[in-house]
């Protein structure tokens, strides 16, 4: 310490070099302050000069002392004596933390993103992702790009671990996390949710023209929309050993996905198959 004035000696009870060789004194007496009555906490540069950068809270002598001191990983410093309180504000067990270095804010950057998921209806869909930054930070779900709102089935939407029950065929979609502070915000890789529901055949329709018309719907009662008509495959069969696709092309109907096989002209029977991929 090339200037020994900033500190008195008698009065340090704990010393902890820090990166780049600077100090952090508990019990050194600032000597440019007029306020004896404190002990203060000081971080010294390797120069000797003090870091006025660093504000570390002050403790009055008639609250304890300062006997112990620990610099951690993330910045921080841990303090522990016999104070019961640090600065005016209670402490637990005779111990405080506080910062160690001016840590710059930083906006959210997301550390974990949320998986793709394909699950039956009626079960239930949990997604997580989490971000790191200069707390608080607030998270909403989104499900195409829309904040998703909580409901009887929905929680944890504006937290980083969502959970939706007794999914239907509408719980598809594209979900997303967005982690927001005071700095800037972030955004999730898009995690693709497909919900499936077991098929339930309408009875078949023989046509003038001797094809059949095949309807079908979820068993649940959920609605197939447009999106969803390239998930379904729709096979037929005449001995349940072989089959082959209904190449027509499948429609949507007021509740049910209908298509027509134009083959069963020729056939006695057919069996037919309903495929969600």
């Amino acid at each position: 310490m090339s200037n020994a004035s900033f500190f008195q000696a008698p009065d340090t009870s704990a010393i902890i070099e820090q990166t780049g060789g600077r100090l952090l004194v508990v019990g050194a007496r600032n000597t440019n302050s007029s306020d004896s009555s404190k002990v203060h906490l000081i971080r010294y540069e390797p120069t000797g000069e003090i870091d006025s950068t660093f504000r570390a809270p002050l403790v009055a002598s008639d609250s304890g002392s300062i006997s112990r001191m620990a610099a951690l990983q993330d910045g921080t410093i841990l303090l522990g004596g016999t104070f019961t309180q640090f600065n005016g504000d209670p402490t637990n067990r005779y111990l405080t933390r506080i910062y160690g270095d001016p840590i710059a804010p930083t906006a959210p950057i997301i550390a974990h993103h949320p998986s793709d998921l394909s699950l039956l209806s009626g079960t239930n869909l949990t997604l997580s992702s989490i971000a790191a930054g200069t707390p608080p930070i607030q998270y909403q779900w989104l499900k195409q790009s829309l904040p998703i709102t909580p409901g009887v089935r929905v929680s944890g939407d504006t937290n980083f671990v969502l959970s939706v029950s007794n999914l239907t065929r509408a719980d598809s979609g594209l979900y997303r996390l967005m982690a927001s502070n005071s700095i800037g915000m972030a955004l999730s890789d898009p995690a693709s949710v497909v919900v499936r529901s077991p098929q339930r055949i309408l009875t078949p329709e023989s046509l003038p023209d001797g094809s059949l018309r095949l309807r079908f719907a979820d068993k649940d009662g959920s609605l197939a929309g447009v999106d969803d008509l390239t998930h379904f495959r729709v096979e037929s069969s005449t001995n349940l050993i072989d089959w082959v696709s209904v190449t027509n092309t499948l429609s949507i109907g007021s509740t049910f996905l209908e298509i027509i096989d134009t083959n069963t002209v020729s056939r006695s029977a057919s069996f037919y198959r309903v495929i969600e991929q």
